[in-house]
């Protein structure tokens, strides 16, 4: 077992080189809106008797996948693009604005007019703080017709690609048995294209990439039940991590919320300790923050515990901005740097 840190130099290095890093993202695109609800303002309707809820401020950010290319974007790599199915709806109209407005080609994304919803997350807030949540896309069905183009998209651009982000965020929706299939093969035939998987809750049916999954997760995929509550240890976490490399033979990222992170891969297990923090922390896109220093690393040459090292940073800007999917910059990951502590490994 080794501890990493990364260094200042190679940290230079590093966000220099990840410019010239070609990226793909696959998988569940969302848009994340926020109501900012002003409820001293609020009065009842008139048709219904019910208090409404006047919405001050409006406004929509990139979130699952599309936050992972939010923060490629922000950390300065250029070549990026985004493989999806979207609905013939405003979100989906909105998303596409959105991935153009950062850059994305998204000459990869195909609309289903039928049994689909481009993917959302409406977040109303209510006196600072998050209310009930609305779900768009739960009820998505991938048609043969989409999963063709998406696929075809896929086989095309991976010549041309150093990394590939496998993205899941439903448990319904793009990643149907013939996508997974599909997808592992083109990571075969493409032997030179990273595959990085960061899916909530199907990591194991994409045995041909790298994994990133938090330590909940890997316990399951050990067959070590844990509620979604539950303080996984850190010998348990080590453990996960070694005999999910030892299954899989490919490099695996455990990520352990504050405490840090842990690695496996051929050279052993390396131990990324968590930052401190102080006051409020917002974790919502966290783990898109990480696969994303981890992709860009990883797809300029570095080693997978140098990458999490990194990850490590730019999640650790992220969380510090409150009810946003925040982004990092190379400014801010080099403050955070410079400054950062780390956690007593526990």
């Amino acid at each position: 077992m080794s501890t990493h840190r990364i260094t200042e130099a190679r940290l230079g290095a590093l966000l220099s080189d990840i410019g010239r890093a070609r990226i793909g993202v696959v998988g569940d695109f969302c848009v994340d809106t926020y109501y900012m609800v002003d409820s001293a303002s609020a009065k009842p309707s008139l048709e219904t008797g019910l208090v409404t809820r006047p919405v001050r401020v409006q406004r929509s950010s990139l979130g699952g996948a599309g936050n992972v290319v939010a923060n490629l974007r922000a950390l300065g790599v250029r070549r990026l693009k985004a493989f999806a199915v979207i609905g013939s709806d405003p979100t989906g109209a909105e998303l596409s604005r959105l991935l153009n407005a950062v850059g994305a080609d998204t000459g990869g994304m195909s609309v289903q007019e039928v049994d689909w919803q481009t993917n959302c997350y409406i977040k109303p807030i209510v006196q600072g703080r998050e209310s009930n949540r609305y779900d768009f896309g739960v009820f998505n069905s991938i048609s043969p017709e989409s999963e063709r183009a998406l696929l075809g998209s896929l086989a095309a651009a991976l010549p041309e690609l150093d990394a590939l982000v496998i993205n899941q965020q439903f448990e319904r929706g793009l990643h149907s048995a013939a996508v997974r299939s599909g997808i592992n093969r083109l990571l075969a035939e493409f032997p030179g294209v990273v595959g990085l998987v960061d899916c909530r809750n199907i990591a194991e049916a994409y045995p041909a990439g790298l994994h990133q999954l938090n330590d909940l997760e890997a316990a399951r995929l050990c067959g070590i039940p844990r509620g979604p509550a539950e303080v996984i240890a850190r010998k348990e976490a080590r453990d996960s991590a070694a005999r999910l490399f030892s299954k899989w033979r490919r490099p695996v990222f455990v990520t352990r919320g504050r405490q840090g992170c842990i690695v496996a891969d051929d050279a052993g297990t390396h131990e990324i300790p968590g930052i401190l923090t102080t006051g409020e922390i917002d974790t919502v896109g966290a783990g898109d923050s990480m696969v994303s220093g981890i992709a860009a690393c990883l797809a300029v040459g570095s080693t997978p515990a140098e990458a999490a090292s990194f990850g490590n940073l730019v999640a650790g800007v992220t969380v510090q901005k409150l009810q946003q999917t925040g982004t990092a910059t190379p400014d801010e990951v080099r403050d955070l740097h410079g400054r950062a502590s780390y956690m007593e490994l526990s």
